[in-house]
């Protein structure tokens, strides 16, 4: 014991150095102050990885979990070295690894904007493997697709499933007790239903014909096809290598060394390739001199609270937290220097209080003069479209889940299912309703009207919001809303949100509203303000509390070392939801 506890002051004393020795700025982006971009530079851009929505603020997480750049920032990475005379070219890898189709325009729009410039793009794929619409889809936006000789393309179509588990929950003894606005409020039927309804069916089919709409007009666009052609090669994969160069899905086969000694050849042999995270450490993104912008990230399930989750050493579950938002709002409208802002929004939904507290900020930030835009990621449904509903302008990418105006609320009775085990539950209570949100015992039909009139007044005040807010009228509202959900495209033709587009045209937007030149440079502000590696570092070593936080520290970094350790996220269920506001507290 004595041994143990020399040698963890130890480590903590060398923390401690090597904090002080660190300069006060993000650890991860910052580069070697002798280091420059190499004269001739490829950008290489890995996609064979998940890419988060939006950055992690906590450098503890981000250093330990090797985490690369969110899709905001590898757009501002594009953006910036579009512009830049050392970079000759990008670089593209993936195949592997699926993608939300929103991200895969999100990247798609970016690499376009790079190759206007003159530059090139080129993707290479070991395989496009299982569903791999997504991952080709952004292939198709560089000038060349590589694919390995030995690999296959599996660009076949789109398709979604949905799990049903009434069944099991019958034989179990557990009974939902669910109530929604509307019909296409669908989450509840993993737990109500066996199959598919009528109008749940029909509602996947319209979203994925939208998706697949545009996937196959782009691409058809790209790779010089007319669109049934395309549909005739989607509806023959799975391909060989031989058959995908041989119809013209790609372009070249060959080894992944082979694609650098080509790219090589044609930019020069003093070329060198940097991945676009080191670039951004040596040279920065897009938006750091200028006017000021403040940006917000929403990302997550939406709570009352501070924002969690990446907040914790190894932590996976990330949620929007209404008094998060909420301040960053307000020091933003508070900061002088802030012409507009900026509310990135990824949410499937979650607390209508939470959404609805963080509505009234961006509320009270266009009262206040500052003009706002939502810019929507993969998700922004039901919770996550309440929050963004009332800025100035709404842009969502074509592929964006959006809409989804609808509650859900109730729970599930397992009072059944303690018989089954021969359990028995004594409740004591005082209050005739005090057990309303028990999970052992069915609603009374007094309380069941109570649900039904709260979901009413939650569904009324959200109908009413989006009326307003997008100025439609009450039924144009309930033609759009009783919880379905849209594509992007489908959104800005019933009037949801106002434009196709992404992260890049969101900040053209605000400069717009903000009388700003769009050709204009400006610096990104980001609200609330991340905490570097080393005030983190030093908060985190003050004082007892920080001494038992350390270990911990300790601890998450010997298990990022390959001790072993399983990690499992507590899942949110169900997710995509707007829920009615908490009921109850039992202890």
């Amino acid at each position: 014991m004595k041994q143990f506890l020399i040698t963890f002051f130890a480590v903590i004393f060398g923390l401690v150095v090597f904090v002080l020795s660190v300069p006060l700025v993000g650890l991860l982006i910052t580069a070697p102050p002798d280091v420059s971009l190499p004269n001739t530079t490829i950008l290489s851009l890995d996609l064979n990885q998940v890419i988060p929505e939006a950055p992690n603020n906590d450098p503890f997480s981000r250093f330990l979990e090797h985490q690369g750049l969110s899709v905001p920032e590898i757009v501002s990475v594009l953006h910036r070295a579009s512009d830049d005379s050392k970079v000759k070219g990008l670089y593209v890898k993936l195949g592997s690894i699926g993608m939300r189709t929103a991200q895969a325009q999100e990247f798609r729009d970016a690499i376009k904007f790079f190759r206007a410039s003159g530059k090139f793009a080129v993707a290479y794929a070991q395989q496009f493997s299982g569903n791999g619409m997504g991952a080709y889809y952004t292939a198709a936006a560089c000038d060349e697709i590589w694919l390995q000789t030995t690999g296959e393309s599996h660009v076949s179509g789109i398709a979604v499933s949905a799990p049903f588990i009434k069944q099991t929950l019958d034989k179990i003894g557990v009974s939902p007790q669910l109530g929604r606005r509307h019909e296409y409020k669908t989450a509840a039927n993993t737990f109500t239903e066996s199959d598919f309804t009528k109008v749940h069916r029909q509602s996947l089919e319209r979203f994925i014909g939208s998706m697949f709409n545009r996937i196959t007009s782009e691409i058809s666009s790209d790779r010089d096809f007319t669109p049934q052609e395309l549909i005739d090669h989607i509806d023959s994969a799975p391909h060989t290598a031989e058959e995908a160069l041989n119809v013209g899905l790609v372009d070249k086969l060959g080894y992944e060394d082979q694609v650098r000694a080509s790219l090589i050849h044609r930019t020069g042999e003093d070329v060198e390739f940097v991945s676009v995270q080191d670039y951004f450490g040596l040279a920065g993104g897009n938006y750091e001199d200028g006017k000021t912008i403040a940006l917000i990230y929403g990302t997550g399930t939406i709570v009352s609270g501070k924002s969690g989750g990446r907040g914790g050493p190894l932590s996976q579950n990330v949620t929007m937290g209404s008094d998060t938002i909420a301040q960053a709002f307000r020091d933003a409208v508070d900061d002088e220097d802030v012409e507009a802002i900026v509310f990135r929004v990824s949410s499937p939904g979650g607390s209508y209080l939470a959404s609805d507290q963080i509505w009234r900020e961006i509320v009270r930030a266009r009262k206040a003069g500052i003009p706002v835009v939502a810019t929507m990621g993969a998700t922004a449904a039901s919770g996550g479209y309440f929050v963004a509903m009332a800025a100035d302008i709404v842009i969502a990418q074509a592929g964006t889940i959006t809409g989804s105006i609808g509650v859900l609320g109730g729970k599930m009775v397992a009072a059944d299912l303690l018989s089954k085990l021969g359990i028995n539950l004594g409740e004591v209570s005082i209050g005739k309703n005090a057990l309303i949100g028990s999970s052992f015992r069915n609603y009374t039909p007094e309380q069941w009207t109570w649900i039904n009139r709260s979901l009413d007044r939650v569904y009324s005040d959200f109908t009413s919001k989006v009326a307003t807010a997008r100025d439609l009228s009450t039924e144009q509202v309930n033609d759009v809303a009783r919880g379905r959900i849209w594509t992007g495209d489908d959104a800005v033709r019933n009037g949801l949100i106002d434009k196709i587009g992404g992260f890049a045209d969101a900040i053209d937007q605000a400069k717009v509203l903000a009388g700003i030149d769009v050709a204009s440079p400006i610096q990104l502000k980001q609200y609330p303000k991340s905490v570097t590696f080393s005030e983190q570092m030093l908060s985190l070593i003050g004082g007892l509390e920080g001494v038992i936080q350390a270990a911990t520290l300790l601890q998450a970094v010997a298990h990022n070392l390959r001790i072993q350790e399983t990690l499992t996220p507590l899942a949110n269920a169900p997710s995509g939801v707007l829920t009615m506001p908490t009921l109850y507290r039992v202890p």
